[in-house]
């Protein structure tokens, strides 16, 4: 067992341990529910064993998240990047009081290193309803808040209330023992998107004690026993638009063999989508969220509450993300920020429409929030056909209903998946419109009959490179190009990617052929070395690397090793562009890749990126050079065959050695 495993388990057991004996029974409290909630839910009798880990929209783990304002609750390695807490049935019991069952649990503040968040769960694939979730694995448990809890909920009323007392780290580090009562509101066996349970988790002690803390306010979402309400048919035309009249993938095609819950998690749930604002005037006519946001966001994230493949319904958090919070550990909630959803998958379109609703009544406390203003619609597609202008393969738009003039409109965003990600996505196509462009700005090279140089060809590993680039200011820059499609084949999609080393690369021809020439597309990023600059201490605002990304399609020679593209540059939002430009077109690529001379070194790849604009217009810039060191197969093949040869040599030697020594003997 390594040292670092075995430290991490001696840690577990001994703060496992420690927590177990700090806490006390819940025996030593009971008197006190009474006291804190029996005007909330009157104390009945328990009369049969535990019956069930579930209750109500709970089941053993449920999820939410908590606002404690300004004020310092618990120890900052808790509330730094996380506000989410979660709460652990452990026994569910009948009472001599119909509709009351007695509850026991475990109330917990997630650590920040909690590494299943509840925003990323997936719910089950057959049915509505959620199994049950296994408490998320804490990578860190030097600073636990738990409590243990026990009290009673009133399925008519929807009341939960809950005393015990627990162990923490609070305020100056010391470990105490807080007590506590827990009431939650609005805990439904039945439940649809405008229902929200809230709270608070309060203090038992003194003011002036060391085990008081501030009180908590608290907010979760219904997990079981939820009733999709939402069909995108009932609403007739309000999911029109001209995406309509785009080629969509359908569902079958996208990972054939899994189920809808399978394929929305393993596509949308794990991109990040940048967003295109239209027509966007001022924030209040940006943002379908209310509150104040500072900086307009760059980009949108899904979290899927739950999902079911019975009728391909699918409820989302949305969560939109200032472009300057770019570290993962931030995964605080915010009502502000952040929309609720449910939606469905049309056969028809193929597309998932999602009707969203507002958090709202956050302003100082969870503890009045609610649902509603469900005016948000979001459309979600995987289109069909790529193109230089489009290399997305999944997108959408959001949108409202409410008219111009009403409070809380907000011109329509469109958001575009930030990876190119294929696989998995059958029947798609990619299609060349700018080649007339293309062989008026490169043309063909006569090629040199005395000088039959071979170049990689175009399916091959040496068309994806890295590169430096250097501008006319001297200013410096790494970046990489990989190549999307070769003639009309994608490159990791037809198994002939560029990684895919096939014997016959490694042939080396009797005579030299002519290999003529092939259409290719390609994505290139390319990223400034600019210093970044901290937000804060606390790491969680990060100023990143200006990054320019482009995509090109053009012409690869494999006789004389041009590669001759014309690019679309596409900005992001931090990008200072004149009015709503989202892409430049005027982008002349030129390449010369270095020929494959066997054994010998295999040079540099060289070229040139420049703006075919007027120097006048504001999307000019000026060229930039690029350079890369070539490193060819058979150069790779010839060196693993020189180790292998050099090993060889180094056994021979040292059996001769040994056959020398036994005859000496």
């Amino acid at each position: 067992m390594k040292p670092s495993i075995f430290l991490w388990l001696c840690t577990l057991k001994i703060s496992l341990l420690f927590i177990s004996l700090s806490v006390k029974p819940v025996s030593s409290v009971i008197d006190s529910y009474s006291d804190h909630c029996l005007t909330t839910v009157p104390e009945p009798v328990p009369n049969s064993e535990p019956l069930d880990y579930e209750f109500g929209p709970f089941g053993p783990s449920h999820s939410g998240f908590y606002y404690y304002g300004n004020l310092r609750v618990v120890s900052t390695n808790i509330t730094r990047y996380t506000n989410s807490f979660s709460f652990y049935t452990t026994d569910v019991s009948q009472t001599d009081k119909d509709g009351v069952l007695m509850i026991e649990g475990n109330f917990e503040l997630q650590n920040p290193f909690v590494l299943h968040s509840f925003l990323y769960r997936v719910g089950p694939s057959n049915g509505s309803v959620p199994t049950p979730h296994t408490p998320p694995v804490v990578a860190d448990f030097t600073n636990p808040f738990i409590l243990k809890l026990h009290g009673f909920w009133s399925k008519s009323s929807g009341e939960l209330c809950m005393v015990g007392t627990g162990s923490s780290y609070f305020k100056d580090g010391n470990l105490l023992t807080p007590a506590a009562v827990l009431k939650l509101h609005n805990i439904k066996n039945s439940s649809n998107i405008t229902t929200l349970i809230t709270g608070t988790l309060k203090s038992l002690s003194p003011i002036n004690d060391n085990n008081y803390f501030e009180p908590i306010s608290l907010m979760t979402v219904p997990q079981l026993n939820y009733n999709f309400t939402f069909a995108s048919g009932d609403s007739g035309d309000e999911f029109s638009s001209e995406s309509d009249l785009e080629e969509n993938l359908s569902m079958y095609n996208i990972l054939r063999g899994r189920s809808f819950c399978s394929k929305f998690s393993n596509l949308a749930i794990k991109d990040v989508f940048n967003l295109q604002y239209t027509g966007c005037r001022s924030n209040k006519k940006c943002l379908p969220v209310g509150g104040v946001v500072q900086n307009l966001p760059g980009s949108i994230s899904f979290g899927v509450i739950n999902c079911t493949d019975v009728g391909k319904r699918v409820r989302i958090f949305l969560k939109f993300d200032d472009h300057t919070k770019l570290s993962r550990l931030d995964l605080r909630f915010n009502p502000n920020t952040t929309l609720i959803g449910e939606g469905m998958w049309d056969d028809k379109k193929n597309q998932l429409h999602v009707l969203l609703c507002r958090f709202l009544g956050t302003a100082n406390s969870w503890s009045n929030a609610h649902v509603g203003d469900c005016t948000t619609r979001l459309s979600l597609r995987y289109p069909a056909i790529l193109s230089i202008k489009e290399t997305s393969t999944i997108m959408g738009q959001i949108w409202t209903n409410k008219t111009m003039h009403d409070s809380g409109y907000f011109e329509k965003i469109v958001f575009r998946s930030t990876e190119f990600l294929i696989e998995g996505l059958y029947s798609l196509k990619y299609e060349y419109t700018e080649l007339d462009r293309v062989r008026n700005e490169c043309p063909e090279r006569k090629l040199d009959r005395n000088r039959r140089q071979r170049y990689p060809k175009p399916y091959s590993s040496e068309m994806k490179f890295d590169m430096s680039v250097r501008s006319s200011e001297g200013t410096t820059a790494r970046g990489s190009a990989d190549a999307l499609t070769v003639n009309n084949q994608f490159c990791k999609q037809a198994g002939i990617a560029l990684m895919v080393i096939r014997d016959d690369d490694f042939e080396r021809p009797t005579r030299w052929e002519p290999q003529g020439r092939a259409n290719i597309s390609y994505k290139i990023d390319i990223k400034w070395h600019t210093s970044q600059k901290l937000a804060n201490k606390n790491y969680i605002s990060v100023v990143p690397d200006e990054k320019m990304e482009i995509t090109a399609e053009g012409v690869y020679d494999a006789d004389t090793g041009g590669l001759c593209m014309i690019g679309c540059r596409k900005f992001a939002l931090t990008d200072r562009v004149p009015g709503n430009t989202s892409i430049d077109c005027e982008i002349l690529l030129n390449f010369q890749l270095a020929p494959v001379k066997g054994f010998e070194n295999g040079g540099y790849i060289r070229g040139r990126i420049e703006s075919t604009r007027d120097k006048s217009d504001d999307l000019y810039f000026d060229p930039l050079d690029v350079s890369s060191v070539a490193y060819s197969r058979e150069q790779a093949r010839h060196t693993i065959w020189a180790m292998d040869l050099e090993i060889v040599m180094v056994v021979i030697s040292q059996t001769l050695i040994c056959l020398f020594l036994r005859s000496q003997v």
